[in-house]
């Protein structure tokens, strides 16, 4: 830093900035996205690799639609969770999964039914995330029969 700004400060001074920006955000440098949120749940689902990619569909396209931006990304994540879990055949919510998320399946209720109306509108003109989960690269998960309930 000290050659970025070609030496207008020295080390100390840089340092000493640094510290008083980062108090004054009080270490708060991001916010959790989805993907924070959906590492950890899959975790705690014991998702395999399937589950794994259809939860990545999920939530990829819910990234692209404006009506999820209501919805948490934290139930996003566990909405992409407990769908994926139904339509894989599983049981749909574990007390893991309750301890984990915070959530129970009712909580999730409006999510996954916005999801549903996104996803599966057939006049969606957003067909990338569709193309791309749809080659075997990650096991053509867009094509599988999605339970929502």
């Amino acid at each position: 830093m000290v050659f970025i700004t070609d030496k207008a400060y020295n080390n100390k001074e840089i340092v000493e900035m640094e510290n008083e920006i980062v108090l004054t955000l009080n270490y708060q440098f991001t916010v959790p996205t989805i993907h924070t949120f959906l590492c950890r749940y899959l975790k705690a689902a014991h998702a395999d690799r399937a589950m794994v990619q259809l939860t990545c569909y999920l939530t990829e396209r819910a990234l692209q639609e404006y009506t999820m931006l209501k919805f948490l990304p934290s139930t996003i994540a566990a909405s992409a969770v407990l769908i994926s879990r139904t339509s894989l055949k599983r049981h749909p919510w574990s007390p893991t999964l309750l301890k984990y998320t915070n959530y129970d399946e009712t909580d999730l209720k409006d999510c996954i039914e916005e999801m549903e109306r996104t996803i599966m509108n057939p006049n969606n003109l957003q067909q990338a995330v569709f193309r791309k989960y749809s080659s075997a690269k990650f096991g053509s998960v867009s094509k599988l029969q999605l339970s929502f309930n």
